[in-house]
C-alpha cells in the first residue's frame, strides 16, 4: 500500500508506486478490460511479464488483449537482432500455449524505432477492436526509453476516445528486475548526456542559467556520473551550481548497487567541489520519487528569489527510477505554474521576465554489451495518473 505524506496534498503528483500483484490480479479477472504492451528484446527479463501472466492466467481471463511489438531501428542487424527475433517468437508461442490466440486477443506487429504517429496509430487500432474502455499496462523492462515517452505522449494527452489510443482510463508501467548487470558498463562510452526533451547536450542547457540545481543518480554507467560531474566543474565557478548525486541501494539485490555505489562515490573523493557536492542514497523506488520531489520542491524554493533558475535530473538508472525522474520533472513545471496562477511566485512582469526550466537527461549512445543478465523474478509498478 502506497504511504501518504503531506506533500502529496500540494504537489500535483503524476505517477504512484503500486502493487504488480494486485493489478495483475484485476488485470487477469473478467470483470475489467486490459490492453497489455509487451516489447521482447535481446534482455532475459523482457520476456519475464509475458511469462508471469502465463502462469497466472485462468479460465476467467477473458477480457485481456495482449500487443506483443518487435522493435526494429532502421540500421540494426548484429547479433541482439537474431535474439531479439527468437524472444518474440518464444514470447507469442508461449502466450498461444496459455489459451491466447493470435488474431484475436494476442496480436503481434513489427514497429520501425523510432517510432512514428501513424504506426501507434495502427496499434492502437488492432488492439482496441470490439473494446470500450480499458486500462492499459506497458512492459517497459525492454522498451528503449525514447520509444515509452513518445508511447506515453499519445496515450496520455486527455483526447478521450477521440483516436485510436485515447481510451485507456488508468496507465500501469511494470518493470521487471534483472539478476545481474554487466561490469563492463562502466568501461564503455554512453556519449555526451542530452536533455530528454530538446536533445541537447546537458552542458549546453547549464551555461545558459546562471543558477541550477543537478540531481545525478550514480546507478549504472560511470561514463554519465563523469560526463555531469565534469560539466558542473566546468560551470561551477561563473554559475551557482549545486549538484546532488544519489546512490541507489536495492534491498533484495544490496551486494550488487552497493559495488556500483562505491565506484560511483570513488568519483567524488578528490573533487575540489565538495561544498557543491551532497551525497544521500535512496532504497526504492517509492523513496525514491519521494526524495525527487523533496529536491523539486527545495529548487522551486530556491527559483523563487533567482531571476532564472534550471532543475535537472540526470538518472544513470536503473530504468525504473530514470521513468520516475522524467514524471517528477514534469510535475515539477505543472508546480511553478500552479504557483503562478496563486501568486506565489511573483506576479505581473516579474513572472514574464523569470526564466525557468526543467530537464531529464540520459546518456546517448550504445552499449557494447548485454545491460543485463537473468530475472529476478521482482516487479515494479507504477501508474500514471492524468495531469493534475
Amino acid at each position: 500500500m502506497t504511504s501518504i505524506r503531506p506533500q502529496d496534498d500540494q504537489w500535483p503528483s503524476r505517477v504512484h508506486v503500486r502493487n504488480w500483484d494486485s493489478i495483475r490480479t484485476q488485470m487477469l479477472d473478467e470483470s475489467s478490460s486490459f490492453v497489455a504492451i509487451l516489447a521482447p528484446n535481446f534482455e532475459d527479463r523482457s520476456l519475464a511479464v509475458a511469462e508471469d501472466i502465463c502462469i497466472h492466467k485462468n479460465e476467467k481471463t477473458n477480457r485481456l488483449i495482449l500487443g506483443v511489438i518487435t522493435l526494429q531501428g532502421k540500421e540494426e542487424y548484429d547479433a541482439r537482432d537474431l535474439i531479439k527475433a527468437r524472444n518474440c517468437n518464444r514470447c507469442v508461442r508461449n502466450l498461444e500455449l496459455a489459451g491466447f490466440t493470435l488474431g484475436a486477443n494476442l496480436h503481434h506487429q513489427s514497429l520501425e524505432n523510432p517510432i512514428v504517429e501513424a504506426d501507434l496509430r495502427q496499434l492502437f487500432t488492432t488492439l482496441e477492436k470490439g473494446i470500450g474502455e480499458y486500462n492499459l499496462v506497458i512492459d517497459v523492462s525492454g522498451l528503449p526509453r525514447t520509444f515509452l515517452w513518445r508511447l506515453l505522449d499519445y496515450v496520455d494527452n486527455g483526447e478521450l476516445h477521440t483516436r485510436p489510443g485515447s481510451r485507456a482510463q488508468q496507465i500501469y508501467l511494470i518493470y521487471n528486475w534483472a539478476e545481474s548487470y554487466s561490469d563492463l558498463l562502466e568501461h564503455e562510452s554512453v556519449g555526451e548526456v542530452v536533455d530528454h526533451v530538446r536533445q541537447e547536450p546537458i552542458a549546453d542547457v547549464i551555461s545558459r542559467y546562471s543558477s541550477a540545481d543537478v540531481v545525478l543518480f550514480g546507478s549504472g554507467s560511470t561514463q554519465s556520473a563523469f560526463h555531469v560531474l565534469g560539466t558542473v566543474k566546468k560551470n561551477a565557478p561563473v554559475r551557482d551550481v549545486e549538484l546532488e548525486f544519489i546512490s541507489f541501494l536495492r534491498p533484495n539485490r544490496f551486494g550488487l548497487f552497493w559495488d556500483s555505489a562505491i565506484r560511483q562515490q570513488e568519483l567524488f573523493s578528490s573533487t575540489t567541489l565538495q561544498d557543491r557536492v551532497s551525497k544521500s542514497f535512496v532504497f526504492d523506488e517509492e523513496h525514491a520519487l519521494y526524495w525527487l520531489r523533496d529536491l523539486a520542491s527545495r529548487s522551486l524554493d530556491r527559483l523563487s528569489d533567482r531571476k532564472d533558475h534550471l532543475f535537472a535530473i540526470v538518472p544513470g538508472g536503473p530504468k525504473i527510477i530514470s521513468i520516475i525522474s522524467q514524471f517528477v520533472v514534469s510535475e515539477y513545471l505543472r508546480k511553478i505554474e500552479l504557483d503562478f496562477d496563486f501568486g506565489k511566485i511573483g506576479s505581473g512582469e516579474e513572472v514574464t521576465k523569470r526564466r525557468y526550466a526543467a530537464v531529464g537527461g540520459h546518456g546517448r549512445g550504445q552499449y557494447l554489451s548485454l545491460y543485463s543478465f537473468g530475472v529476478s523474478g521482482e516487479f515494479s509498478c507504477l501508474e500514471v495518473t492524468n495531469e493534475a
